[in-house]
């Protein structure tokens, strides 16, 4: 007689908005907006009778926690990042609402430079995979090993170009724009989860 099992898997979310405020480099307007962030986290059940599938309070409670953690790590983070310079929170929000152009500083040169770096690093491995499958071959070895690793490395190495071309296209189209740095007003932030976010 055959089985099933059921499994659901049950989400949980914790979000925060984040105020921020910049003016367009091209058109000169103000952007106003709230970034998001989210923290979140699965839990999943199983039983061989489908209306089973539940959890208790106890355990809702505990991974609602974890999701409230998750969350405080990404302000965390955040908070840090926009310290430094680095806006990555508010890529989404880097074209302007009014004119439609993307801002200087959601593109970043070191950024382009490390992809490249990376994208030689890459290329490298791949040659050397390339020449260890080359050896085996000749010693009658057909292990498809190091020719597979050379594919992915390869592959990889093509995704970095693309993306260091990117950020490279993205600084050319923002060029002559006045780079004025955003805002980020995490003393505003909101939350429902903001008493826990605080402990």
């Amino acid at each position: 007689m055959a089985h099933y099992e059921y499994t659901k898997t049950f989400s949980f979310y914790a979000t925060a908005e984040v105020p921020y405020r910049y003016t367009c480099g091209k058109c000169g307007r103000e952007v106003t907006g709230r970034a998001e962030l989210a923290g979140k986290d699965e839990a999943k059940v199983s039983s061989r009778h489908a209306d089973k599938l539940a959890i208790s309070d106890q355990s809702r409670e505990q991974h609602q926690a974890e999701a409230v953690f998750r969350l405080r790590g990404e302000v965390l983070y955040n908070q840090q990042a926009v310290k430094k310079g680095n806006f990555a929170m508010l890529d989404k929000y880097k074209k302007c609402p009014h004119c439609g152009a993307e801002q200087r500083w959601g593109y970043r040169k070191s950024s382009a430079a490390a992809f490249i770096l990376l994208a030689i690093g890459a290329a490298a491995l791949a040659v050397l995979c390339a020449v260890v499958y080359v050896r085996q071959v000749r010693g009658g070895n057909s292990d498809f090993t190091f020719l597979g690793c050379a594919l992915f490395l390869l592959f990889f190495g093509a995704m970095f170009i693309v993306r260091a071309a990117w950020d490279v296209k993205g600084l050319k189209a923002a060029r002559g724009q006045s780079e004025q740095k955003p805002e980020v007003f995490f003393d505003q932030m909101t939350s429902p989860w903001l008493d826990r976010l605080k402990d």
